[in-house]
């Protein structure tokens, strides 16, 4: 029987393009085999440097997506647990099978008891030689433009005994729809059946949603392909990986020296013991290691808050992006909650560790520019409205902006803070930045014949902000 939607888990011969080799090196192909003959075969990819690995959670699990969504809530689906999961990794050479015995090696893709996404975590079983060749894929914490050129993975080709088979394909496609707030990214052009758990791939190699499901057009292949974005993954996945060996070990520190980067999956594991435990920083070591380890974590989701022994300011640029990025994740999947107050209010006690004269001018903008706009999210989100945590938000986001326009003006700057006064009933400066957004890329002689004279806006906008410190 055929159906409109399909999930993308059947095998077919399709022609590829050649991606850049070391990402296509982090994608494996999935076969779970079920009870009673039945089977799934899907993508993955590696995560992190410990064997974690990337996928959808009907690969694993056996669950049929009818209607087919990436997200339900209200009935999560009755997972099916596989006899036997056999992961294939043609840049390694190896295949590996996931032992289904020992507890907690899948993280199926239940968040909460009505609600269910349909992503899963595999931890695979791999020697230290392959732990130290494999270079994992990030996730990226923003979404992609609509109309950006991506790259899908699958595999090459149909079952067979050729081990060809188990090789990564390439498929070029584009983002089809608006991503803001959306928890589910469609991708057109020659996706193919097989895809399924699958990385969708910008053009840095990251990794920006995973295949779920698609339509079906002349029973052979999909023109419009359903993703999980990874902001939902990080957003709701980080913390329940499978547990890892090397990245939770004693000696970790000394296992991730030789690593050139941490994906943020790397970076959450490690860090793990200390963000719950700041008193395991004691030492200048551990201290060391953390902001090393922060350094190779491009994408780092969270960060330690308190510092423990270690002093100020224990690369406290680093734990802000960190802790900026957390809150970020939080505001585009509509999630703000209590803990996000905890993150906001260490984000806050972060940024007054900054030794910011020590920085040069651009670092000095980007660092106001981050907070004043992360603030300004939350003075105006919906969800933060309920909790006093975030009531100095807007205040602090206008100081923050203000203070980066002193160094370098830009149009973004004055309309968010127009906004921002608009919110806190000036009027007069809401006015002021408006204006000023609008014409700072007019010629001089525009602005005089306006009558419009931008340095007394710029002293009113400045008193403005002084006033709300």
């Amino acid at each position: 029987m055929f159906r409109a939607y399909f999930r993308l888990t059947l095998l077919v011969l399709w022609a590829v393009t050649v991606a850049r080799a070391d990402v296509r090196d982090a994608v494996v192909i999935i076969y779970a085999q079920f009870a009673g003959g039945a089977y799934e075969i899907g993508t993955g990819a590696f995560i992190d440097h410990d064997g974690l690995v990337l996928t959808a959670d009907h690969v694993v699990h056996h669950i049929a997506l009818s209607p087919p969504t990436t997200s339900m809530s209200g009935s999560v689906p009755t997972p099916v647990v596989p006899t036997s999961v056999t992961v294939y990794s043609a840049f390694l050479r190896a295949k590996v099978s996931v032992d289904l015995t020992q507890q907690g090696n899948v993280t199926g893709g239940a968040v909460t008891s009505s609600e269910w996404i349909d992503i899963a975590l595999l931890r695979v079983k791999l020697t230290d030689s392959q732990k130290l060749q494999l270079q994992p894929l990030d996730l990226s914490p923003s979404a992609p433009a609509q109309g950006e050129s991506l790259n899908a993975f699958g595999p090459l080709c149909t079952i067979s005994t050729d081990e060809r088979c188990f090789q990564p394909a390439t498929t070029q496609t584009v983002l089809n729809n608006a991503p803001n707030l959306s928890r589910d990214y469609q991708v057109r052009d020659n996706i193919t059946p097989g895809y399924s758990g699958g990385p969708l791939v910008n053009a840095s190699g990251n990794i920006v949603g995973v295949a779920s499901w698609g339509d079906v057009q002349n029973g052979t292949f999909a023109t419009r392909a359903s993703y999980v974005p990874s902001q939902y993954i990080l957003r709701f996945f980080l913390g329940r990986a499978p547990i890892p060996s090397m990245l939770s070990a004693a000696d970790a520190c000394t296992s991730v020296q030789p690593l050139r980067s941490l994906t943020v999956f790397d970076w959450d594991q490690l860090s793990q013991r200390w963000v719950s435990q700041s008193n395991l920083l004691q030492s200048q070591e551990q201290c060391n290691c953390c902001c090393a380890s922060l350094d190779k974590a491009r994408n780092a989701s969270i960060a330690p808050g308190a510092v423990g022994s270690c002093r100020p300011p224990f690369c406290a640029e680093q734990r802000f992006y960190g802790l900026a990025n957390a809150i970020e994740l939080a505001v585009a999947t509509k999630t703000v909650d209590a803990g996000t107050a905890v993150e906001y209010q260490a984000l806050k006690a972060t940024f007054r560790q900054i030794d910011l004269q020590q920085l040069p001018p651009e670092r000095q903008r980007d660092l106001y520019t981050k907070f004043g706009s992360m603030a300004g999210e939350l003075a105006t989100n919906s969800e933060a409205a309920k909790h006093p945590e975030f009531s100095d938000a807007g205040d602090t986001a206008i100081v923050a902006l203000e203070r980066s326009q002193q160094i370098k003006e830009t149009q973004d700057n004055y309309y968010s803070l127009a906004k921002l006064f608009q919110a806190s009933g000036d009027a007069k400066n809401a006015i002021a930045a408006s204006v000023l957004g609008t014409v700072m890329y007019e010629s001089p002689s525009t602005v005089h014949e306006l009558k419009i004279n931008p340095e007394a806006l710029r002293k009113s906008i400045k008193a403005g902000a002084l006033a709300k410190q």
